[in-house]
């Protein structure tokens, strides 16, 4: 495991010294700057050679999320709170020159007050100003200045390496809030899970499904296999670009293998979608579901869903599932996020009493809410939940002979087939 060290230079190779000892283990560089407004010079480096970045400091971290630059790799700073406090307290103790006034930068009121009674010391004037993004390290510099020329104070406490290495240039009786080992360890050890949990997710399964669907009923065998070498050639170039492994486990139908780390999201599912935009070439649809697991068979399971919902639309259409989150048609203008795990109560009980699938339900209720009519036939059942005729009329027996449904009609008979029943629905 590497982690990166990104801040002023002081306090990163005091926070390397004490995860050396700690995490032997953890390969650790250090990337510099004098100030942290500079911090950005060196971070994209950092995140780029390490799996996890400490930030030295609370004002490092903040410079960084304030600037254009994406944060992808999991990241922790190193505080400084009572424990920073303490050890300045003590060091002045040992100084036997106990001040009565002090100057103090970055911690807060709170913290101070607390430390300060908790080892029962005072101090007759204490001037502090605590962190805050828009104030730069030149003001807190000068807000040392200005309270040792007009409030007479000679002790002064910061946070900040330049601020101290200017001050202690100026001969000020300046001490440092240094990072303690019990933030460092605290802090490494959370970056560590983070680190951790984001290699698993990286590493989870991700199969794809691709379906071919010939076009009309009459084909020319050797035009089709000729047609279907070209897409197997552009096939095999997204598969290497995606670092996977492609199978044809059937006439019309092939598998590819890979992990989430290697499928970097929609730049190279965009190389997928512009295989499928040249189906004007081939003789045949070409459909596909994507789907993520702990394992390749339940990452297959979520493709295999995935390709249900993609073969329902009339065109190549491209669906993902991951965990209970489906998108698609992808790359699509109706592209839509949707949750396939029911959560409602009111859903779930109708469910249980109906033994009638959730999701049906729930696509019965939104078809209520956006259409305003409660009216449906058989018909209408099998047309918005994509069943046939005999599935759509078996859940409406059962709505009705669970209450949920009453018969309010029959369609008008034209002479073929028997009248179909229309039933109003009591969601």
């Amino acid at each position: 495991m590497k982690i990166g060290i990104n801040g002023t230079e002081d306090s990163a190779l005091r926070i390397k010294k004490i995860m050396n000892n700690i995490f032997p283990e953890i390969e650790i560089s250090i990337y510099a700057e004098e100030k942290i407004k500079d911090a950005h010079k060196s971070f994209d480096i950092c995140q780029q050679e390490n799996d996890g970045i400490i930030f030295t400091g609370i004002g490092v971290m903040k410079s960084i999320l304030n600037t254009n630059l994406e944060l992808i790799k999991p990241y922790e700073y190193i505080a400084r709170d009572g424990s920073s406090i303490l050890k300045v307290l003590w060091e002045l103790k040992k100084s036997n020159q106990f001040p009565k006034e002090i100057s103090i930068d970055v911690v807060n009121k709170i913290a101070l007050n607390e430390m300060l009674e908790e080892f029962d010391v005072s101090f007759d004037k204490i001037k502090i100003l605590p962190y805050s993004s828009s104030i730069s390290e030149e003001e807190y510099l000068e807000f040392h200045k200005k309270n040792k020329l007009e409030n007479e104070i000679n002790t002064f406490i910061t946070g900040f390496g330049s601020v101290y290495k200017e001050l202690k240039e100026d001969n000020y009786n300046v001490f440092r809030l240094h990072p303690t080992s019990l933030k460092v360890r605290e802090n490494t050890e959370k970056l560590i899970y983070k680190i951790n949990t984001q290699m698993i997710h990286h590493s989870s399964i991700v199969v794809q499904v691709i379906k071919l669907i010939l076009k009309g009923d009459s084909f020319h065998q050797y035009k089709t296999l000729k047609q279907k070498g070209k897409f197997e050639l552009e096939l095999l170039e997204y598969v290497q670009e995606i670092q996977g492994s492609l199978l044809n486990i059937g006439k019309d139908e092939y598998m590819i293998f890979s992990t989430r780390g290697s499928l970097k999201g929609r730049v190279s599912i965009s190389k997928f979608l512009n295989i499928m935009k040249k189906e004007s070439k081939y003789n045949f649809l070409i459909f596909s579901g994507i789907g993520y697991g702990a394992s390749s068979y339940l990452a297959e399971m979520s493709a295999r869903k995935a390709l249900k919902k993609a073969l329902l639309k009339n065109s190549p259409s491209l669906y993902i599932k991951d965990g209970d989150l489906m998108n698609g048609p992808i790359g699509d203008k109706k592209e839509e996020s949707f949750d396939i795990k029911i959560r409602d109560i009111k859903i779930l009980k109708i469910a249980e009493i109906t033994r009638i699938n959730p999701l049906h339900i729930a696509k019965l209720i939104e078809v209520i809410n956006q259409t305003g009519n409660k009216e449906v036939s058989t018909q209408d059942i099998s047309n918005y939940l994509s069943l046939t005729e005999r599935s759509a009329r078996r859940i409406l027996n059962k709505l009705i002979d669970n209450n949920y449904a009453i018969l309010s009609g029959k369609e008008a008979f034209t002479g073929v087939g028997r009248p179909k029943k229309i039933v109003k629905l009591k969601f």
